[in-house]
């Protein structure tokens, strides 16, 4: 479907929107109180608890005395390897208090003998374990790190939200990956990490071509660990409005830096079931949203979709995005001016 947009009584915004097929392998908040032994395998100097997790309930932990708690992981294997060119893992952390210099296991890792891509955690010079390397290993080949965020990102004490992204890469003819493989660290929902130029395959697609092939991905939450995620999907997927020009907005503009973005959202598709479609005003100077508006099922006529926003204190730059979760939609915002 195109995107479409005209000029209306005041200002008229359109752009094609889409979701993502969810697609999810295996999901554990960890609840029922049921040992690792339950769902994973290799459990090395890990356990479930009823206090651990966030809001002070059930979790996953490592466990030992203080250096230990860094090296201990558990390993999701599903039934059949998972076939895809595209993984997101995602876990919410609270690293252990910084006190040891040594890299634990890793915070997540897809393994297969000695081929690996993986996510240390915690890292840093001497008592700062601040900083997340990712490394990725093919044809047993060892390499130094192949990204690495800024020093800051790993707040230990902290719960924190940790997801990676991989995009596998482009092979060629004798099924070399070509350095066209992507990962994209984000911590809290902001990019850490985001390169493009890396060479990132299984070893099945390595030896045999075709779609890759992930057998197993281990965990180490070096610390407390809660809520853990694997999918196939890329989750939700925001689009800039088109026609919305992105703009510096100071919060002291706003009493209390609160607004109200005032707006119609619709969409014309008529499937069935009928998309949800949202709006969202984004930060673009710290990579966060501010605020957004409920979730609406679409329909072919304008619907308010007015929603408050926090800004970011200082002069930031925004603009406005929107969301459905049905691929190639074309979704219509039309703006009503922000008010306090």
């Amino acid at each position: 479907m195109g995107v479409r947009a005209c000029v209306a009584v005041g200002l008229f915004l359109a752009l094609q929107g889409w979701g993502a097929d969810m697609a999810t392998i295996w999901e554990d908040d960890f609840a029922s109180g049921n040992a690792l032994a339950v769902s994973y395998l290799s459990i090395d100097s890990a356990e479930t608890n009823a206090t651990c997790g966030k809001d002070a309930g059930w979790g996953c932990r490592t466990t030992g005395d203080a250096e230990n708690a860094y090296y201990g992981e558990f390993l999701y294997t599903p039934a059949s390897p998972v076939e895809s060119n595209y993984l997101r893992v995602t876990l919410d952390v609270d690293h252990a208090a910084a006190a040891y210099s040594a890299y634990g296991y890793s915070l997540f890792e897809l393994r297969s003998g000695s081929y690996f891509i993986s996510l240390y955690h915690g890292v840093g010079d001497g008592a700062d374990r601040s900083r997340l390397e990712f490394y990725s290993v093919y044809d047993d080949a060892f390499s130094d790190p192949s990204a690495v965020s800024a020093n800051g990102v790993i707040t230990p004490g902290t719960w924190q939200t940790v997801e990676m992204e991989i995009w596998f890469s482009s092979l060629d003819e004798v099924f070399d990956p070509l350095p066209d493989g992507r990962v994209k660290i984000s911590v809290d929902g902001v990019a850490v990490i985001d390169n493009s130029t890396l060479k990132l395959v299984t070893p099945w697609s390595y030896n045999n071509g075709g779609t890759n092939r992930i057998p197993t991905v281990q965990f180490g939450p070096m610390g407390n660990g809660d809520n853990l995620g694997i999918y196939t999907d890329e989750g939700e997927v925001w689009v800039p409005v088109r026609d919305w020009v992105e703009q510096e907005i100071p919060s002291s503009a706003f009493p209390g830096g609160v607004a109200r973005i005032l707006g119609d959202l619709w969409s014309e598709d008529l499937g069935s079931p009928l998309p949800t479609i949202q709006a969202r005003l984004y930060n673009l100077t710290d990579g966060v949203s501010v605020g957004a508006s409920a979730a609406l099922q679409s329909a072919t006529y304008p619907s308010a979709c007015d929603f408050s926003v926090t800004l970011t204190p200082g002069t930031k730059r925004y603009r406005a995005e929107v969301t459905s979760d049905t691929p190639a939609v074309d979704i219509f915002f039309s703006s009503r001016g922000v008010g306090p």
